[in-house]
């Protein structure tokens, strides 16, 4: 009896999504195959979060919908409104009373991310912002995206507009399989604007070639949010990655997920559809996020001892961070007593992820079952955690955790990307 009973919990948190690693620092992820909905990496996939600007995905399909419908068409012009012209950035900035065509509003909305151009069509194809956002609900509810609530077609804060990576991950495929016609607006590079030429916000995409598009979203309360989808080895790939506390961890993580999903992940029963919305009020990270605090998870120098694992050595501590995140999520099944933490290397401006306080036998296996999946692994034995101290300690450090650069001032609190 005994034994079914946990069998049974552990049914119900892995198809909740629920399953976390070692020490969370991102928020909800998910990885999963868009044609068969096999589910390859979740993580808390049905707690509720904040979409910023991954609403704009929702904006997309219904405008989508509308010219499917016969309701306008991609060459109509769309009168820019006061309210529109107001809206706060990311925008584009086209004064009140002049037009723009459909075709542009989408493409400023998707590879752009402007919030003045998604309350243009909402105004346009819904008569007002309230009533496309009830267009927007009654498709959410007609997709089954139980977790999802939308008030306004951009983004911008406000409590009431949540969403889960399961109810993104049913949106994008759902836009995949029914507007193939549309790919063009989620991976176009860039769009022009008079003699602006603005780029997509999808940085991912120049890096990693194999990923071909969806949308990013950005706000303090929420982190840095991404949809990405890719196709690799054969399969359609999308991720959902929620609550990185920067843009570069968050791309890094989200390779990571694609890459594992693609070469590493083991096949899976759960289906997309079978992660159950948990509900509830979605948690605010503003204070990591825009107010700078607990932007890396930084490891402690007395937690170095015993066995350990490195995961390789980074230029950035936000990249060493999502390396060491992403790779606790996908192996977490040999972290049981392990502790996990950036530390600075000895090189200068350099950042390890590491491992430690695990047993030889798990930090053995650990690192076997990660190479197998063409990923670095370097086992640390105690001498060696013993040799890193001795180092750190003749540097003669000032006892101040380094903090990565980055100028926070190109993200205001108002602005959603």
């Amino acid at each position: 009896m005994k034994r079914a009973w946990i069998k049974l919990v552990l049914t119900l948190t892995l198809i909740a999504g629920l399953v976390s690693p070692v020490q969370a620092g991102f928020g909800p992820s998910l990885v999963f195959d868009a044609n068969t909905g096999e589910v390859l990496v979740a993580d808390r996939a049905g707690v509720p979060w904040y979409p910023a600007s991954l609403t704009k995905l929702m904006t997309a399909y219904v405008t989508f919908k509308a010219i499917r419908n016969g309701q306008i068409s991609l060459n109509q012009k769309l009168l820019v409104s006061k309210n529109a012209s107001r809206r706060p950035p990311s925008k584009i900035g086209i004064r009140a009373g002049r037009s723009v065509t459909v075709d542009f509003a989408l493409k400023a909305i998707l590879v752009h991310s402007a919030n003045d151009m998604a309350v243009v069509l909402a105004e346009n194809i819904g008569g007002s912002v309230a009533g496309f956002a009830d267009r927007m609900n009654r498709e959410a509810r007609r997709l089954g995206m139980t977790g999802s609530r939308f008030v306004n077609p951009h983004g911008l804060h406000d409590k009431r507009q949540v969403t889960t990576a399961r109810d993104m991950g049913i949106l994008a495929t759902t836009i995949l399989l029914e507007f193939p016609q549309y790919k063009k607006y989620f991976n176009a590079p860039n769009i022009r604007v008079g003699k602006r030429r603005l780029k997509n916000r999808n940085k991912l995409m120049r890096r990693v070639k194999w990923i071909d598009g969806m949308k990013t979203g950005y706000l303090c309360a929420s982190g840095f949010n991404l949809v990405a989808s890719a196709r690799v080895n054969g399969r359609r790939l999308i991720s959902i990655s929620l609550g990185a506390r920067s843009g570069a961890g968050r791309d890094e993580y989200s390779k990571i997920l694609l890459e594992w999903g693609a070469n590493g992940a083991s096949r899976s029963s759960l289906r997309l559809a079978r992660i159950r919305n948990v509900g509830g009020t979605p948690k605010n990270i503003a204070t990591q996020v825009c107010k700078k605090r607990q932007r890396v998870l930084w490891g402690k120098q007395q937690e170095l001892v015993g066995w350990g694992v490195s995961l390789g050595e980074y230029k950035s501590a936000y990249t060493a961070d999502a390396v060491l995140q992403g790779r606790a999520l996908i192996s977490r099944q040999f972290l049981s007593t392990a502790k996990i933490g950036v530390f600075r290397s000895i090189q200068p401006r350099r950042y390890v992820a590491m491992l430690s306080q695990m047993q030889q036998a798990e930090s053995l296996t650990l690192c076997n079952y990660l190479r197998r999946r063409n990923a670095f692994c370097e086992v640390l034995t105690p001498q060696t955690f013993a040799a890193y101290l001795s180092a750190r300690a003749v540097s003669k450090p000032t006892g101040k955790k380094p903090r990565p650069r980055q100028n926070f001032n190109r993200h205001p609190v108002a602005d959603n990307r």
